[in-house]
């Protein structure tokens, strides 16, 4: 796989779906690329590629080089062939296997819950995962005030739980934070899902292309400049 700067580059967001997240990684790499981010849909991740493949259809007439958050590693991995060059993800699960215990207790629990519970509780929590991850200040307050709908979130969090994607027989570049205290699994066990990915890591925690954009830039260059 040669580089190729007449493909766009497409980012699909994590369980938010807010692909205001990549602008850091976006400004980085304008000027060399087509580069845009897409919002995801309502929905499991399988729906997701669907709406996803139909916008991909729909506006590329190539296949597109896919940089993803950990959710939209996911809808990467079930969009058709046809539409996609290679794949970078950031922080996806690779299995449903390892959906933490801790985050089933807390599906079962949001299902009583009020919306605005749900709502305003995830806002919390995204508000301190986003600082934590040194998200600058002005992403940090644009994606906290958009939230997450109750319903939203446990749809996609019960696909992450009960589906695998199919996968796709395309260049894979599977990375993780150095610093992400959210990834619970080795590169062998990523490689028994995958067995062709091309496994590394790159400063910063479960968003380094909101927090550490140029380092990470410059790992998306040397994957699309390499021979598959």
């Amino acid at each position: 796989m040669s580089n190729d700067p007449s493909s766009a580059v497409i980012c699909l967001p994590g369980l938010l779906g807010d692909a205001r997240v990549f602008d850091p990684l976006i400004e980085a790499l304008q000027g060399e690329r087509e580069i845009t981010g897409l919002d995801l849909p309502p929905g499991s991740f399988s729906n997701a590629a669907a709406v996803s493949t139909a916008k991909l259809q729909a506006h590329w007439d190539k296949p597109v080089d896919l940089v993803t958050g950990s959710f939209g590693g996911l809808v990467a991995l079930s969009l058709p062939k046809a539409c996609v060059r290679s794949i970078a993800t950031v922080g996806t699960m690779p299995d449903k296997r390892f959906f933490p215990t801790a985050m089933a207790q807390l599906l079962r629990g949001l299902r009583p819950m009020p919306s605005s519970w749900v709502e305003h509780l995830y806002r919390q929590h995204l508000t301190r995962s986003l600082e934590q991850d040194g998200v600058p200040a002005d992403i940090r307050s644009a994606l906290a005030q958009r939230t997450i709908r109750k319903q939203v979130l446990i749809d996609r969090l019960t696909s992450i739980r009960q589906e695998n994607p199919r996968g796709l027989d395309v260049p894979l570049l599977w990375l993780t934070g150095t610093e992400d205290g959210q990834t619970r699994w080795s590169p062998s066990e990523v490689l028994a899902a995958y067995p062709r990915a091309i496994i590394d890591s790159v400063p910063g925690a479960h968003r380094p292309y909101a927090s550490h954009p140029e380092h990470l830039a410059d790992r998306l260059r040397q994957f699309w400049s390499e021979r598959a």
